[in-house]
């Protein structure tokens, strides 16, 4: 696997990513694998930086923070995302879900009534 397909084996094989507030879900590594066809296409650097790791058993709740920056240096895209991901028999820990933009969406409205 080469240097820039490493990001797919984080995914467990029936992992989902859903890439934005679309709520569009993407399973199986066959269809992330095509969504990061297009995200690898775009010239820069993808920076990443984990604001909170939450364990309980082979579970964790993970929210980072990431910024994909161009090569002249201007942010293309940005996000907060949220993540669960499960630890597997030979160690790793693979991702079971991925909302690379759930943590910054806006707050829902309130529905109730009073």
């Amino acid at each position: 696997m080469s240097g820039r397909w490493k990001a797919l084996s984080l995914y467990k094989p029936a992992g989902i990513l859903v890439p934005d507030e679309r709520e569009e879900c993407y399973e199986r590594t066959d269809e992330i694998a095509g969504l990061m066809r297009r995200l690898l296409a775009v010239p820069g650097t993808m920076i990443s930086r984990n604001n909170f790791c939450i364990l309980h058993g082979d579970l964790a709740l993970l929210r980072a923070d990431w910024t994909l920056v161009g090569d002249d240096g201007a942010t293309v895209a940005e996000g907060s995302s949220t993540v669960v991901i499960r630890k597997q028999n030979d160690g790793r820990w693979l991702y079971v879900i991925d909302h690379a933009s759930g943590a910054r969406l806006p707050r829902s409205a309130d529905n109730r009534t009073t």
